[in-house]
């Protein structure tokens, strides 16, 4: 009887140990993905931080050319992820995605002057661009950069 006590709490007490080493590796693991993903965060605002666009020009003809400015000192690259709105009056701003090869949406016609990184939209260059828009004239256009920087103009 005395040793199937004993054996019992050898066994009880290995159960502890196992379960507080595997609590504390877990503990651990979750403090690593934590600090991964504040130094994520922490990055992703101070590119933030440093991008700025600016609106230069606009025209309507068939189609809506609109000048940026990037006065930032964050490249931008990714034309996928910018977004550009229209208002007509008081009805809700349209959504017009990168569409590079025509149609709905907003294509980039080319970047000037584009000699530091080709293709690329460097602090200092302008980005000219068209939308086409389903119907017109606008009233206001917004460009949001992929990192939620943002610039409007009235029209």
């Amino acid at each position: 009887m005395a040793a199937a006590s004993l054996v019992a709490t050898a066994i009880g007490i290995l159960l502890l140990i196992v379960t507080g080493y595997l609590l504390a590796g877990g503990l651990i693991s979750l403090t690593g993905t934590m600090i991964s993903a504040e130094k994520d965060m922490t990055a992703l605002n101070s590119r933030a931080a440093h991008t700025s666009i600016r609106i230069t020009g606009t025209s309507w003809n068939e189609t809506l050319s609109v000048t940026l400015s990037n006065t930032g000192q964050e490249r931008i690259s990714d034309y996928e992820f910018i977004d550009v709105y229209l208002q007509n009056g008081d009805l809700a701003p349209e959504f017009y995605w990168y569409n590079p090869s025509g149609g709905r949406g907003w294509q980039k016609i080319n970047i000037v002057p584009d000699t530091v990184y080709p293709g690329a939209w460097d602090p200092g260059e302008e980005l000219h661009m068209i939308v086409t828009a389903d119907n017109g004239p606008y009233s206001w256009v917004q460009v949001t950069t992929p990192n939620g920087v943002s610039a409007s103009a009235y029209l």
